[in-house]
């Protein structure tokens, strides 16, 4: 046990005061109500590990049962193909669950660099009217991801809810049981290993099916909720790296007149490029841009290993599930019930994979704005050494910076991949379901 509590106290080790403050502020108890990130100091790590153990629990023994489901309800494509979506999307839930326990470290480390900040400059510039408004945009976005996280641990609602519409309806199944002992009458159909007509048995299996789905939703929200938060704070660091490159000039200025003390209206606009302590000022301010583009690339890298396994999870699943919900749509209309839950689930999986392409792509777009603003610096009046210094850091940005995952990078390029290749998987499924019927 006391092995056990020392490992708990190293992983603990990097949580600290001002790790915890940033989750706090940024996230509340969403990462840890899904145990994404775990309190493991010896006050609350017996409660956090039976948190997870127990999300653990449910996640599996409903991905078992709706795989066992899935396969005996092979003769009914539209139901089987629910329960095979569901079982894809606890399959993502359970594998980021896995990778950002094993990156705890990583995760922590990006907590730390954003918590303090990726640099400070020398001197305080003042905000200029394109930064206010990206900030602008920046919370808007926010907001937007919010109400998305919301909306997601909503879903497991949404789909209790289908079952109930359908009877209201008059669509709802006949029965309790088909053939195979699959429960038709819960929200999401299940084979079950002890009766669950009604009575206590009932209420179990529904209480296993929405905890199941609340833990998922939680899981899902909290891990795009944490890529995005992330990814808006270093669009940030490069929005003001590319206003600074900008106002190199002015910045080489200030510092120059608070250096040597003088003022701005005392300087000598005509001859000051031609001074040598004016052009050390600028030699400073091009090396405060290069040290802060370095610590935002670090950054990134320290982002990405926790973040490139469930992004190429949900590249892979999330296609697949966006087809078979849209197959559900297609053949299943009749029931309103299970048309809206499906449709609440698609919407979400779109949302969420639009989410991480939307902040990808605005990595590529500063990417190049930073490249662009050291291209239109004043270079043409620096001295030899500047002059060295700002080809070099042309060339080094020409090389994007962009979070990817292996083969797939993050971009609009890859929302419109899925979306063509989960329309590509729904023809598939429509064609092999009217050969078979045409077989028969």
């Amino acid at each position: 046990m006391s092995f056990f509590l020392d490992y708990c106290d190293k992983l603990e080790k990097k949580r600290d005061a001002t790790v915890k403050k940033f989750i706090r502020d940024n996230y509340s108890i969403l990462l840890q109500a899904g145990t994404i990130d775990m309190n493991l100091s010896r006050k609350y790590v017996f409660w956090s590990c039976l948190l997870a153990i127990f999300n653990y629990a449910v996640l599996a023994n409903q991905d078992w049962m709706l795989l066992y489901s899935t396969f005996l309800l092979k003769d009914d494509f539209e139901t089987a193909s629910g329960d095979l979506n569901y079982f894809l999307l606890i399959s993502v839930s359970i594998g980021f669950l896995c990778n950002f326990h094993y990156y705890r470290e990583d995760f922590l480390d990006g907590c730390k660099i954003m918590s303090g900040g990726l640099f400070q400059y020398a001197d305080h510039m003042k905000e200029t009217e394109d930064m206010i408004k990206f900030r602008k945009h920046m919370r808007f976005q926010r907001n937007l991801l919010i109400a998305l996280a919301i909306y997601v641990c909503n879903i497991g609602g949404i789909v209790v809810l289908g079952p109930v519409i359908d009877d209201y309806t008059g669509h709802g199944f006949n029965g309790t049981y088909d053939e195979n002992g699959v429960n038709r009458r819960l929200p999401v159909p299940l084979f079950l290993p002890f009766e669950s007509i009604n009575g206590i048995g009932y209420l179990t299996a529904l209480g296993m099916t929405t905890i199941s789905g609340t833990v998922t939703c939680a899981v899902i929200g909290g891990a795009s909720f944490l890529f995005s938060t992330f990814s808006h704070q270093i669009l940030t660091e490069l929005k003001i790296l590319s206003c600074s490159i900008k106002a190199i000039s002015s910045r080489a200025l200030k510092m120059y007149c608070r250096i040597h003390n003088v003022s701005k209206k005392s300087v000598d606009r005509k001859t000051l490029y031609s001074n040598p302590m004016f052009q050390d000022c600028i030699t400073e301010c091009i090396k405060e841009n290069i040290k802060h583009y370095t610590n935002i690339a670090e950054c990134m890298e320290v982002v990405e290993r926790f973040v490139k396994i469930p992004v190429f999870l949900s590249f892979l699943i999330v296609t697949l599930a966006i087809g078979l919900s849209m197959m559900k749509l297609n053949e299943d209309i009749v029931r309103i019930g299970s048309s809206v839950s499906f449709a609440s689930v698609a919407i979400g999986e779109i949302l969420n994979m639009l989410s991480v392409a939307v902040n990808g792509e605005h990595f590529l777009t500063l990417s190049h704005e930073v490249n662009w603003e050291i291209y239109f610096t004043p270079w043409y009046k620096f001295n030899l050494k500047n002059k060295k210094m700002i080809r070099q850091f042309l060339q080094s940005t020409q090389n994007e910076l962009y979070l990817s995952a292996w083969i797939v990078r993050f971009d609009m390029e890859m929302f419109a991949s899925v979306v063509n290749s989960a329309y590509s998987f729904f023809n598939f499924l429509k064609l092999s379901k009217t050969i078979n019927v045409e077989e028969m």
